[in-house]
């Protein structure tokens, strides 16, 4: 009977320590989920603006090589 009271009295005294938290308001979740939004929409224009100057440095890289192919196919035989 004695332990039977004690493990009441823990159990009781875990319930004492939880702390009560005000459940969110639809505007607190509507805030919530806007600054998620915002979140997606930058890591969204990082991206655009990471993937647009890869596909510069590649057409770059694709004008480079054909110059080189060029002045290497054309450029030994006139060039003085």
């Amino acid at each position: 009977m004695r332990a039977m009271s004690a493990g009441r009295m823990r159990g009781f005294d875990e319930i004492t320590t939880i702390r009560w938290r005000p459940r969110p308001t639809t505007c607190d979740l509507a805030d919530q989920v806007s600054g998620k939004v915002k979140e997606l929409d930058l890591a969204q224009s990082n991206f655009r603006s990471t993937f647009a100057r890869l596909d510069a440095i590649i057409e770059r890289g694709n004008c480079i090589e054909g110059v080189d192919q060029r002045d290497g196919a054309g450029g030994n035989d006139g060039g003085g």
